[in-house]
């Protein structure tokens, strides 16, 4: 439940970038340990006519919340990530320096990057899928254990970009043939694969 709860916010915040949106909270109730906001936002994505927050805090600490809101969609390319059993949803990548990693996701692959308000960093892939975050004192996935593929529409332009913006090629073009693949690692040192779908 957590971790999808994860996954609903995640999306939210997707829909309402920070330097686009207008938020604007219409009510607050504080009441022996629970808390409501009445709110509705606007963005270039969607327009919430009416969202609310309920909070349960203890020990000045927020233990328990929810969130309803009527979200109407101006974009209708823009939809709600797939729940279902099974389905890969949430990635944390090792960096070093997240800034550095969160520009290299940003710039070559097109990830929307989301500043959290504890202050992480995290990102959703371009069709809103797969979200994560990168975590600092874990260990690099140097060697590919377990591999992650980024889909790519031209994998010779999306090579151009990873040594552009600070990885390298470290497996080119053809070991996986017929399969269109290559393998980089990221500045932090983290090797994934690059694959484009046969035409």
């Amino acid at each position: 439940m957590y971790k999808k709860s994860m996954i609903y916010y995640s999306y939210i915040f997707t829909l309402l970038p920070k330097e686009n949106t207008h938020l604007e909270v219409n009510q607050r109730i504080f009441k022996e340990g629970r808390a409501y906001i009445a709110w509705k936002a606007e963005s270039s994505i969607i327009s919430i006519p009416i969202g609310t927050d309920s909070f349960e805090i203890k020990d000045g600490k927020i233990v328990w919340q929810s969130l309803a809101a009527n979200i109407i969609q101006k974009n209708q390319n823009t939809k709600a990530p797939t729940y279902a059993n099974g389905k890969i949803c949430y990635i944390e990548i090792p960096a070093i320096d997240i800034n550095i990693s969160a520009s290299f996701y940003n710039t070559v692959f097109g990830w929307n990057i989301r500043q959290q308000d504890n202050g992480g960093t995290s990102f959703d892939d371009t069709v809103g899928e797969v979200s994560g975050m990168w975590v600092t004192g874990r260990k690099l996935s140097t060697e590919p254990g377990l591999l992650i593929s980024i889909m790519v529409d031209d994998i010779e332009a999306s090579m151009k970009a990873v040594i552009a913006n600070g990885g390298t090629i470290v497996q080119p073009v053809g070991i996986d043939a017929p399969e269109i693949t290559a393998r980089f690692s990221d500045p932090a040192g983290n090797v994934l694969s690059l694959y484009e779908e046969r035409g």
